[in-house]
């Protein structure tokens, strides 16, 4: 039997959120000291959440996450994606804004 769909303010995500890890619809960052990596996994994988190797970094101080990079100085844009804005040529009418807006 197909169970009903979560109703509005409840989650989709398993309650398994524990305070290393956040958690952005199907990506998840996990933070913490290096020491602590192999019980993190371990934790995720009793969790049965599912990593996709490829896309995993492991003892690292930055890292791309839902197209920005995070680190324990914060969250910025990518710069090259910054500077592909400021070196856009100015939109002339609105044709050209709704496709510079995309």
């Amino acid at each position: 039997m197909m169970e009903s769909l979560p109703s509005e303010g409840e989650s989709m995500l398993p309650v398994y959120t524990p305070s290393f890890m956040e958690v952005f619809l199907d990506d998840f960052a996990v933070f913490g000291e290096t020491s602590d990596h192999l019980l993190y996994l371990q934790k995720c994988r009793e969790a049965r959440l599912s990593l996709n190797p490829a896309k995993c970094a492991f003892a690292v101080t930055s890292g791309m996450l839902l197209g920005h990079i995070v680190s324990k100085e914060g969250i910025a844009m990518e710069p090259d994606k910054v500077k592909a804005i400021l070196e856009a040529p100015a939109p002339k009418n609105a044709k050209g804004l709704s496709r510079f807006l995309g």
